[in-house]
């Protein structure tokens, strides 16, 4: 388990047989990083939504995997082999595939702008309080 205000994984590896807990309250850089458990990864900054997320060419895998954020840059990959979710403040622009074994889950309280795949063996719910 991580707690930090800021974290930066950059081209690096942080990997968990179980579960993962990063609670960060600023930013989490994990471009060209590999973010993975086998089990729950939780990504999140205790529900206050000022972490900022940068996963541009990385990839954040995991049995669960739940994001919760202000901002999610989102050029990597997001999958998870049961439920993700991705819960954000600021206006969500998915820019490639999301994918879950069983549900994903997205919620923005801006905007979302989908031109990938969104991709759930049993259900997608997707909710903007803006624009989808």
């Amino acid at each position: 388990n991580v707690r930090s205000e800021q974290v930066s994984n950059r081209a690096g590896k942080l990997q968990s047989a179980g579960n993962a807990d990063l609670n960060v309250s600023q930013r989490l850089d994990n471009q060209g990083g590999e973010i993975a458990a086998n089990q729950a990864l939780h990504i999140h900054d205790q529900g206050a939504k000022t972490l900022h997320l940068d996963n541009t060419d990385g990839s954040i895998l995991g049995g669960d995997v739940s994001v919760q954020s202000q901002s999610l840059n989102n050029r990597g990959k997001l999958a998870a082999a049961r439920d993700l979710s991705i819960d954000v403040k600021d206006d969500l622009q998915v820019e490639r595939d999301l994918e879950a074994g069983n549900a994903l889950s997205i919620s923005t309280e801006g905007s979302l702008n989908n031109t990938r795949n969104l991709t759930a063996e049993a259900a997608v719910q997707v909710r903007a309080k803006q624009n989808v």
